[in-house]
């Protein structure tokens, strides 16, 4: 159990640090939609309709977002 929740945390750090560098490269150049969309979706309060509506309004399609999520 401890190496799956080591290996969830690092995976969570990762994802947090890729939409970190998102939202600071997108707002560097004037994309503040995607800016906002990324905030959006790393939101601490974000629920799993929050992201599957920033994943549509991204373009995202399911299988996209499904491939996202299995590694």
């Amino acid at each position: 159990k401890m190496a799956a929740a080591q290996e969830a945390q690092k995976t969570k750090r990762g994802l947090g640090r890729l939409l970190s560098a998102v939202t600071r490269t997108a707002s560097q150049y004037g994309n503040h939609e995607i800016a906002e969309k990324t905030r959006d979706i790393y939101s601490a309060n974000a629920t799993a309709e929050d992201l599957a509506a920033a994943a549509k309004d991204l373009g995202l399609t399911d299988d996209e977002v499904a491939a996202c999520q299995n590694p």
